[in-house]
C-alpha cells in the first residue's frame, strides 16, 4: 500500500538533491512526514501594515507596502557590492540596502514593480533605512506568506547557503501541504475529540504550518500537544500492561515479626501521613506476583530511606534478601547506621583500597550463603560480583533490590524479577507521574 509519507523527501517540489541531503544532514528530515512534523519555532504577525511616515526608527520590524523608484550598484571603500534601493509608499520614502545576496536581488526585483517589504527600520544620519528586508511580490502567485500570521522555522548556515532559511522553509512547507493535505488522516477517536473539543488532525497541521488567525494557531496548537500527551500515556500504558505479563516476582504475602517490632519498639520518629500512605501502597504492591517498579519522590529529610528501610523488613519478613544503593560512599554509610536496628545488615566498602578486601570477601560470602539480609552500598553492589544473582537462583531466596537514585542493573541479574523501588528528591513534573 502507498504511504506518501514515506516518500523520499528529494522528490517535493523546491527540495531536490543538494537541499535533500542537507536536510537529511542537519535536521534529519528524510521523507514527507519527517517534514511535516518539523514545526514552526514562532510566529510573526505580518497583518499590520504601516506607513513610512509613522516609522519612529525604534520598531522591531515594520511591514511596508509600496514601490522601488530606484536600485542602484556601487562598491565600498574595500571594493565590496553594495545595492542600494528607494522605496515609496507614498507617504514617505526608504533607502533599502543590500550586502549579500546582491546578484539575486538584482534579478528578482524591478523598479516600478509593487511589493510588500518586511524588515527592521533604523534612523541614519536623518534618513530611514532598512538592510536585507525580507521581500515578497504582490503580483504574482509567490505572495503567499507576507500580509499573514508568518511561521519561522529553526535553520542554520548550511541550510540557508541552499536557500532554507525561515522563508525557504516556508515555501516548501507550502508545497508539500499542497501535495499531501488529502492524504492526512485522523488519529483520534470522534468520541475523544468532541468530548475534548478538539480540531480535527488535518485542521491541526494546517493551521500549525500556515494559521490563519492566532485562534486557529491556539486551537491547532491544543490539538497537537494533546495528541503527544495521549500517545505518550498509551504507550507507557501499553508497556505496563507488557510488564505485568513478562515482570513476573514474588509476592510477599505476610508482614511478620522484623517489621512489627521495629515499628513498635525501635521507631525513632512518628511516621508522617505521607510516609504511611507510601507504606500501604508499597504493601499493596509487593502483594502481586508482579514486579514491583516503584517511584519515590521527597524533599530532602522527608524520610524517603526510612520508607525504603521498613520495605526491606516486609522483604526480610518473607525470607528475601535486600539490597541498597546510593550514589556515593558517604550517603552509603548514613544508609547504614539507620539501618543498623535491624540484624545481618551488611555495607559494602566500594572498590579500590587493599585494606577493604577481606572484608569484602567475608561480607560477599555472608551474601552468597544466604546469612546477610540486607545489602547497602554504592555500585560496588553490581561491580566485579554476582554473589547476589547466585543467592537468588541457588535456593528458595530471592533477591529485592530497593535502591536510592539508582538506574538500575542489579535486577536484571535475578529471576523471577526482584521488586524495585527508586527514590529521588528532584521534582518530578505532575503529568509525567
Amino acid at each position: 500500500m502507498y504511504n506518501i509519507w514515506e516518500k523520499d523527501i528529494t522528490y517535493l517540489k523546491g527540495v531536490g538533491p543538494k537541499r535533500s541531503e542537507v536536510l537529511r544532514k542537519e535536521c534529519r528530515i528524510r521523507n514527507y512526514g519527517d517534514l511535516l512534523h518539523y514545526y514552526p519555532r514562532k510566529y510573526v504577525d505580518r497583518s499590520q501594515v504601516s506607513k513610512i511616515r509613522d516609522i519612529q526608527g525604534e520598531e522591531p520590524f515594520v511591514i511596508l507596502i509600496g514601490k522601488l523608484t530606484r536600485l542602484d550598484l556601487s562598491k565600498t571603500r574595500r571594493g565590496k557590492g553594495v545595492l542600494t534601493g528607494a522605496f515609496t509608499d507614498g507617504s514617505g520614502f526608504i533607502e533599502l540596502t543590500w550586502f549579500q545576496g546582491i546578484k539575486w536581488v538584482q534579478n528578482s526585483l524591478k523598479v516600478g514593480e509593487e511589493i510588500a517589504i518586511l524588515g527592521k527600520p533604523a534612523l541614519y544620519g536623518g534618513r530611514l533605512q532598512m538592510s536585507h528586508p525580507e521581500i515578497d511580490k504582490l503580483n504574482q502567485d509567490e505572495s503567499k506568506h507576507m500580509l499573514k500570521i508568518v511561521p519561522y522555522y529553526s535553520s542554520s548556515d548550511k541550510l540557508s547557503r541552499v536557500g532554507l532559511d525561515s522563508k525557504g522553509f516556508r515555501n516548501i512547507m507550502f508545497n508539500l501541504l499542497e501535495e499531501s493535505s488529502i492524504h492526512i488522516q485522523e488519529n483520534l477517536n470522534e468520541q475523544i475529540c468532541r468530548e475534548n473539543q478538539l480540531v480535527s488532525h488535518k485542521e491541526a497541521i494546517a493551521n500549525i504550518h500556515f494559521p490563519e488567525d492566532f485562534q486557529h494557531l491556539k486551537a491547532a496548537q491544543r490539538r497537537l500537544k494533546f495528541e503527544e500527551l495521549f500517545f505518550f500515556q498509551l504507550m507507557l500504558a501499553s508497556r505496563r500492561k507488557t510488564a505485568k505479563a513478562l515482570n513476573r516476582s514474588n509476592p510477599f504475602l505476610k508482614i511478620g515479626p522484623y517489621f512489627n517490632e521495629f515499628f513498635e519498639n525501635h521507631m525513632p520518629f512518628e511516621l508522617t501521613r505521607a510516609q504511611k500512605r507510601v507504606l500501604r501502597e508499597v504493601r499493596k504492591d509487593l502483594a502481586l506476583p508482579v514486579q514491583m517498579s516503584r517511584l519515590i519522590q521527597g524533599d530532602v529529610g522527608s524520610g524517603k530511606t526510612m520508607v525504603a528501610f521498613m520495605t526491606m523488613l516486609m522483604a526480610k519478613d518473607n525470607g528475601f534478601q535486600s539490597v541498597m544503593m546510593a550514589p556515593t560512599a558517604i550517603l552509603a554509610e548514613q544508609h547504614f547506621k539507620i539501618t543498623h536496628m535491624a540484624e545481618k545488615v551488611e555495607l559494602l566498602p566500594a572498590f579500590g583500597r587493599r585494606a577493604e578486601e577481606k572484608e569484602r570477601t567475608t561480607i560477599l560470602e555472608g551474601i552468597e550463603n544466604g546469612e546477610t539480609d540486607i545489602v547497602i552500598g554504592t555500585h560496588a553492589v553490581i561491580e566485579r560480583s554476582n554473589q547476589i544473582q547466585k543467592s537468588g537462583t541457588g535456593g528458595s531466596r530471592r533477591t529485592t533490590q530497593i535502591w536510592r537514585h539508582a538506574k538500575g542493573r542489579l535486577w536484571k541479574k535475578t529471576s523471577p524479577f526482584p521488586h524495585n523501588m527508586i527514590m529521588t528528591a528532584t521534582p518530578i513534573p505532575e503529568p509525567w507521574r
